[in-house]
């Protein structure tokens, strides 16, 4: 009977500080023992953001977007290669299926990199319109980006266009610079670090 009895508090408060100097004991080795290899790895440089001090327009209407469309045409006649990315709602629920495309990113910059505008077409609300149908088709504009070949294959799924022209970011990194150094993949934050040195 004593054997199974409770033990008492005091005995519990010696357990648990006999329990708290193992793990601080414990803690410490571990320390310790990591210790040369925390030492070895390679500290972060720090770089300078990279900021964007270009012109934005978000078209929500059908006549928007066209107006967006001639300041994009006017501003890469000498460099008809752009940025391209899109996004969606993201549903959880079991079923649902997955949403459509409701916002297409479009980014631009003269030859001379002294302009740049993006657009924020909102496709929920503009509809696909004739000029984003053909300015996607055109296969005289490159649309760059990452995993831009997924998004391309997505706006086929929701809208039947099919893009042109189409330049993957990360195999274009991977051909011309190489393996990324310390991951297994270039990412936009990547290629920016290593490109133009800035943090993005």
């Amino acid at each position: 009977t004593d054997a199974l009895a409770a033990p008492s508090p005091a005995a519990l408060r010696d357990r648990n500080e006999d329990d708290g100097r193992r793990v601080i004991q414990n803690s410490e080795k571990t320390a310790e023992a990591l210790a040369p290899v925390g030492d070895a790895l390679p500290r972060a440089v720090t770089l300078e953001d990279l900021t964007y001090d270009g012109e934005i327009i978000v078209a929500s209407t059908a006549s928007e977007l066209d107006d967006a469309f001639d300041r994009l045409e006017a501003l890469t006649s000498d460099e008809p290669t752009c940025g391209f990315d899109m996004e969606w709602k993201v549903t959880w629920k079991k079923g649902a299926g997955e949403a459509k495309t409701s916002l297409v990113q479009i980014a631009a910059a003269s030859a001379d990199l002294t302009r740049a505008l993006v657009v924020l077409a909102r496709v929920h609300t503009t509809g696909v319109t004739p000029r984003l149908k053909r300015w996607l088709r055109d296969a005289a504009i490159g649309k760059t980006g990452f995993n831009v070949r997924g998004d391309a294959r997505k706006f086929e799924r929701d809208y039947g266009v099919v893009a042109a022209r189409v330049v993957e970011l990360g195999m274009m990194a991977r051909e011309r610079v190489g393996t990324c150094p310390g991951a297994n993949t270039w990412s936009l934050a990547r290629v920016c670090e290593h490109v133009l040195k800035k943090n993005l």
